[in-house]
């Protein structure tokens, strides 16, 4: 069985423009010099930021790795009966185990929805549309995590 993708920014901008939203690559008449956001909805005041999330990367060998050593510094200290994360070892977990190990698998949704915020706020600060609200809208499109 294979995963049949759409062009999710694609299909995306045809519905923001039958909805009268803008598309902001398609409004400037120039290559932007500040992060940008993508759309543009002025009836309802909104400047929004599309992210599609293609990449599962909770699995990388390097997130994985520092899970690990985690859970087995816990596991060797006798907190955990099994370097094995599960609902029953995760509950015996310290707090700030489970906050590191949250802060690892987190990480990469952190930084793109910091990403998303700087390019709605310097979209508005650069259109001069500072009393709009920002919108970040996500589409998944692949990510099982």
């Amino acid at each position: 069985m294979s995963i049949v993708r759409i062009d999710i920014e694609r299909e995306f901008n045809s519905v923001v423009r039958d909805s009268g939203g803008v598309v902001i690559q398609e409004y400037l008449p120039y290559s932007p010099t500040f992060p940008n956001a993508d759309y543009v909805f002025h009836s309802e005041k909104i400047v929004a930021e599309l992210k599609c999330l293609t990449e599962d990367n909770v699995y990388s060998e390097e997130n994985l790795e520092k899970g690990r050593y985690i859970l087995e510094m816990c596991h060797s200290r006798g907190i955990i009966d099994s370097p094995t994360l599960d609902l029953d070892s995760w509950k015996k977990l310290p707090k700030d185990a489970q906050t590191k190990l949250y802060e690892i698998f987190t990480r990469n949704m952190k930084r793109r929805i910091a990403k998303a915020n700087r390019q709605i706020r310097e979209t508005k600060r650069e259109l001069h549309l500072t009393d709009y609200s920002g919108l970040l809208l996500l589409a998944n499109d692949g990510v099982a995590s």
